[in-house]
């Protein structure tokens, strides 16, 4: 079997996706749906976006955005390349 490395880099749109995953995770958490536990255990875009959509529930659009951008500063600033 052939192992297949995947790498992401701005280039493919990585920002993109992680503001795609952390919006799904929002409207997620605000719709009532539940993640597991299992789910739950590991740190993810998605999973950050649920959290807070359980906590403030459905906002606008800009309010998530905003939520989201400094999430992202903050990440990049305890994650330099």
């Amino acid at each position: 079997m052939t192992a297949i490395t995947f790498q992401f880099g701005d280039q493919y749109g990585l920002e993109h996706y992680r503001r795609a995953r952390f919006f799904a995770g929002w409207h997620h958490g605000a719709n009532g749906e539940m993640y597991t536990l299992d789910t739950l255990q590991k740190m993810t875009w998605t999973n950050l976006g649920y959290r807070l959509g359980t906590l403030f529930g459905t906002v606008k659009h800009e309010e998530i955005d905003e939520v989201y951008q400094w999430c992202l500063r903050l990440w990049h600033r305890c994650n330099p390349d």
